[in-house]
């Protein structure tokens, strides 16, 4: 397991594409309800 940070302009998308992760996958395992609630700074685990 890895760790990403949210960076400014980050979305879920991005995020996705950039660590090749499904953007369900990434809600799930951080345990997130609202996929429009990222902040720059968090720490998000990322299955590689």
């Amino acid at each position: 397991m890895e760790t990403y940070t949210v960076m400014k302009g980050d979305t879920l998308n991005f995020i996705s594409y950039k660590t090749n992760v499904p953007v369900k996958q990434i809600l799930e395992l951080n345990n997130i309800k609202d996929k429009d609630c990222l902040y720059v700074g968090q720490n998000l685990k990322i299955k590689v």
